[in-house]
């Protein structure tokens, strides 16, 4: 009776397994490239900023993805490379937060200067 509710290896297989990797595989490889999206980062990668973390998540879902598909070209130099733009883009986040809290304070208390160069990092 339970068996007819099953779902079949090949239809979990067609339906998960294989759009996943699909998925995972495109990941990867715009990482490797370096063409990988900034919204894509932020939701790959936001929760792993750690130190190291990165770098671990990184070369795992690479070395899983090349052992999936029999490719030997998983990590390497390239995971670093990438982490590092991964963390200046984060860094240039960070510093872009940093400009709208110094606008929100000029207006708020009228500070006079030239804020031009804050004003176009908030607005990049």
């Amino acid at each position: 009776k339970y068996m007819s509710a099953c779902l079949s290896f090949n239809h979990v297989c067609d339906n998960v397994w294989k759009p996943s990797l699909s998925l995972c595989s495109k990941h990867v490889a715009s990482c490797r490239d370096q063409t990988i999206q900034l919204e894509t980062i932020d939701i790959l990668f936001k929760s792993v900023q750690c130190q190291g973390v990165l770098e671990n998540e990184l070369f795992n879902l690479s070395q899983g993805v090349s052992l999936c598909e029999r490719d030997c070209e998983y990590g390497g130099e390239w995971v670093q490379s990438t982490c590092t733009l991964i963390r200046n883009y984060w860094e240039l986040c960070t510093c872009k937060e940093a400009a709208a809290v110094v606008i929100q304070l000029k207006d708020k208390i009228q500070l006079k200067g030239d804020f031009k160069n804050v004003e176009m990092l908030q607005k990049e």
